[in-house]
């Protein structure tokens, strides 16, 4: 591979390390696809609201929004973090474009496959497991023609957990943004090597706080958060379940929410 001199960092880089369309286009498989696709209407989990969320996933999402709070970018952009199966957990950035995406029904629970999304940077992340490339008239989906995406694999332990895009105007230089995406990506991939129960259940435990929940409600929380049904819970605590479901009512009073799926999407987008 060509190896040329970056004239900002004095340092030598290797050309072209990334993905692009044209990666995608060679592979036999991606015609085939992209013939089933619903490209034109953008899927957002059905059931989505009632998901249920790994503690990994649940972690990794706190971990995006302290590193992307980090950075200051003064132009309008978008940082995109989704699980593994391409589903977007979280948005962050000028709230001009989420509203926008909001009115093309692409948010939170949107799924950026091929399947479902067409072209754009997660689904040809998906498909190459490397930090991919689109930028306009690339995407499928008309509202990113105007849009650059950067998307990059998080690795744990040498598999794909989910991935984190930034999107930017098409009339921005790209590849100055590939470092600060690299280097976020590092530092989530660092600190979820580093990561043990206490330091998850703290974390958790913290936003639980600004509910001001009692600890015995923040220990029910932490339970039904990690997809303990009431049964366990009255177990593990040594309570009735009566009490059990006492605690989640007094929970979701505090916390402003219905349902579990809606405590579960408060907490982890928060």
């Amino acid at each position: 591979m060509e190896e040329s001199l970056n004239l900002f960092t004095s340092t030598v880089i290797r050309s072209k390390y990334w993905s692009t369309i044209d990666d995608m286009k060679l592979a036999a498989r991606f015609d085939k696809q992209l013939s089933k696709s619903k490209l034109h209407e953008p899927v957002r989990a059905e059931s989505f609201e009632q998901s249920t969320f790994s503690l990994e996933e649940q972690f990794s999402i706190s971990l995006v929004k302290k590193e992307i709070s980090l950075i200051q970018i003064v132009k309008p952009h978008l940082f995109i973090y989704t699980n593994v199966r391409g589903v977007a957990l979280l948005m962050n950035g000028f709230m001009e474009i989420v509203q926008v995406l909001e009115q093309h029904h692409i948010g939170i629970g949107t799924s950026f496959t091929l399947e479902h999304l067409g072209q754009n940077a997660v689904s040809l992340a998906m498909h190459t497991g490397k930090l991919s490339i689109v930028s306009g008239s690339e995407h499928t989906n008309e509202v990113f023609k105007t849009c650059s995406c950067i998307c990059a694999p998080i690795h744990v332990d040498e598999r794909e957990i989910g991935y984190l895009v930034l999107l930017f105007s098409r009339d921005e230089e790209v590849t100055f943004c590939i470092p600060l995406i690299e280097q976020i990506v590092r530092n989530i991939e660092k600190a979820l090597s580093r990561r043990t129960p206490d330091q998850i259940r703290e974390s958790i435990f913290k936003q639980f706080e600004q509910y001001q929940l009692t600890y015995r409600e923040m220990q029910v929380a932490y339970e039904w958060f990690c997809n303990k049904c009431v049964p366990e819970i009255a177990m593990m605590m040594g309570i009735s379940e009566l009490t059990v479901r006492t605690h989640i009512k007094k929970i979701y009073k505090k916390t402003k929410v219905c349902h579990k799926g809606e405590f579960t999407i408060k907490l982890i987008t928060s």
